[in-house]
């Protein structure tokens, strides 16, 4: 998914939920800033205070393409330390390794990451930025089911078999854009193992929310054969009812007073609308400002948060950094990394990092 679902679909289900317009804009913040927080540069203060921002985003391609052909265990541990537990939760099917690794929608244990992570976000002053990174990560489920965060011949697409069921009006443009990604990468130094990694063998066809199309996988995987049908306007409408309820959640243990809160089924359809909008990301994010549901919110701006780094050595003292958006975001990020990478996975036998 993309900034138009990860912030201000994000937004509108977080303002329907009940949650407070000012704390679900933190949230939404949040859960679009994973895409974005690619920096792991500290800012040391004169009294000696820190900020040590860790990564959350995977570089582009063609970094990682580099790092395949020069410092392989680099390119492996960044799929491990951000791809898998930020883009592509596990979904532990499976019998062997690089199958449980595999995403599933909206799988058992993207559900015991959501209840795990709630539970914490009642109780740490990184609540808000927790349930923003939380929010991306399940949301991801929705569209990266069927492929994995590590390199893998299971992530492999028969590109022949790539073919919408629902021609889009936007066809052309699609195609032009899937065939560049291709060009751009098929004499490239391990092409193979790029195309092996994430997504990127259908390109960005998972993350455009009107796309109904079909691919063949060159491997069949556990409960998902090898043909994919995918709507993905029903999937991400899916997430999104899916999202409301996490957050309502959140909203009916934190904001006793709050009398905001809308069903999911009296915004279903215009939610609907929205998601069908065939048009580049612009305009699908006017969709979602035009839709009566977040009117007049705050637009997403990426160097808010990420100046916060340059910020830090600026205050009178170290401690008045704690309470930014910046600091508390990466104390949320590293708390998430390491519970799913060291307590939620390992107890479904998936040991990654």
């Amino acid at each position: 998914m993309q900034t138009d679902m990860h912030y201000y679909g994000t937004l509108a289900m977080a303002v329907a939920a009940g949650i407070p317009r000012v704390d679900a804009e933190t949230i939404a913040y949040a859960a679009q800033f994973v895409d974005d927080s690619t920096g792991q540069d500290s800012n040391a203060h004169e009294d000696h205070g820190l900020l040590y921002a860790i990564s959350t985003a995977h570089h582009p391609l063609q970094s990682f393409l580099d790092k395949i052909g020069t410092k392989v265990k680099e390119g492996t541990e960044e799929q491990r330390k951000i791809w898998v537990p930020f883009h592509f939760l596990p979904g532990g099917k499976g019998k062997i390794l690089s199958e449980k690794l595999i995403c599933v929608k909206n799988s058992g244990i993207a559900q015991e990451m959501l209840a795990h992570n709630l539970d914490t976000s009642l109780k740490k002053p990184f609540g808000l930025e927790l349930m923003g990174i939380t929010a991306h990560v399940y949301m991801d489920t929705f569209s990266h089911y069927g492929f994995s965060g590590m390199s893998s011949g299971f992530n492999a697409v028969n590109n022949e078999t790539i073919g919408f069921t629902r021609e889009p009006k936007t066809a052309a443009y699609i195609t032009g854009k899937f065939k560049k990604f291709t060009e751009k990468y098929a004499v490239a130094k391990a092409a193979q193992a790029a195309t092996h990694l994430g997504h990127a063998g259908v390109a960005t066809y998972p993350d455009r929310p009107y796309l109904q199309w079909q691919f063949d996988f060159a491997r069949p995987r556990p409960d998902n054969g090898v043909t994919s049908m995918r709507d993905n306007t029903a999937n991400f409408l899916e997430g999104c009812k899916c999202l409301h309820g996490f957050f309502s959640k959140f909203a009916a243990a934190k904001y006793t007073e709050t009398d905001t809160r809308r069903n999911f089924e009296d915004i279903k359809e215009a939610v609907r609308g929205i998601l069908a909008v065939e048009d580049d990301m612009a305009g699908r994010v006017k969709a979602w400002k035009d839709s009566g549901l977040i009117d007049g919110c705050a637009d997403y701006v990426p160097e808010t948060w990420e100046s916060g780094k340059a910020m830090f050595p600026k205050y009178a003292m170290s401690v008045d950094g704690i309470a930014t958006n910046t600091y508390r975001f990466h104390q949320a990020a590293t708390f998430h990394r390491y519970y799913v990478l060291k307590d939620l996975l390992p107890e479904h036998g998936i040991a990654v990092y």
